[in-house]
Parts: structure tokens; C-alpha cells; sequence
């Protein structure tokens, strides 16, 4: 699922600079296959409902090579996500929410990897 890791800089939310750390991309193909299973899991898990072979899990890999990033992620932060930490959070963590009028579409901002290997995924569910 990982190659090659490359040298990256760093930035808090903010913007502040915090120096170089390692981004490790994720082969194409097999993180779509995988991570939409994770999404579809979590959903069942906190929503106690499956949803249903029609919806459809859109992915958004973000990649921290580029110089603004960060700003793929200011939309998540007017939103009231509800923020889980597993473990300490350092090897995997998810915010997430619904949209109370429609019950298929869900936001999930997926972390991996938390710090130098991070590697962040944000996803939606919808049904057609």
C-alpha cells in the first residue's frame, strides 16, 4: 500500500512553518479499495446502518508536496465534525458528521500516520 517516502515541509493549520518531515505516498488502486471499506465500516459503526450498495464513497487524497494544501481542509473547519482519536492518535485518528436532511451523505476526514508519514483522506458518502 506504501513506496517511497518523500521529503516534505511542514506547516501547522495556521500556516506556521514547523521544518521538513517524510509524506509517504499511498499506491494508487489498492488505498481506493481499502479506505472506502474503512469509511463504509465506520458508518455502520456509528450510525448503526449499512449504506447500501447504491451509495457511492468519493475519496480525495491530499498531497502534502503540494505548497497549499491546507487549504483542501477550510472547509472541514467551519463544520461541527466530531473528532476520534485511536489510540493516541498518532497512527490513525477520523473526524466525522452527517447531514441531518439527508441520511446517505457523510464527511470523513481520515489521518493516517500521524506526523512526519501522515497521510490525510477525506471522503463523502452519497446515494445517486
Amino acid at each position: 500500500m506504501v513506496r517511497g517516502a518523500q521529503l516534505v515541509e511542514r506547516y501547522t493549520p495556521s500556516g506556521l512553518y514547523l521544518g521538513h518531515g517524510y509524506a509517504v505516498p499511498v499506491v494508487p488502486g489498492v488505498e481506493r479499495r481499502v479506505i472506502t471499506r474503512i469509511v463504509r465500516g465506520l458508518y455502520w459503526h456509528h450510525f448503526q446502518t449499512g449504506l447500501g450498495d447504491d451509495a457511492q464513497v468519493t475519496l480525495v487524497f491530499i498531497d502534502k508536496r503540494k505548497p497549499h494544501w491546507q487549504e483542501a481542509l477550510c472547509t472541514f473547519q467551519s463544520l461541527q465534525l466530531r473528532h476520534v482519536p485511536i489510540g493516541d492518535g498518532e497512527t490513525f485518528q477520523y473526524l466525522y458528521g452527517r447531514a441531518t436532511d439527508d441520511p446517505a451523505f457523510s464527511v470523513w476526514l481520515l489521518i493516517f500516520f500521524k506526523g512526519t508519514a501522515e497521510q490525510i483522506v477525506l471522503a463523502h458518502t452519497r446515494r445517486d
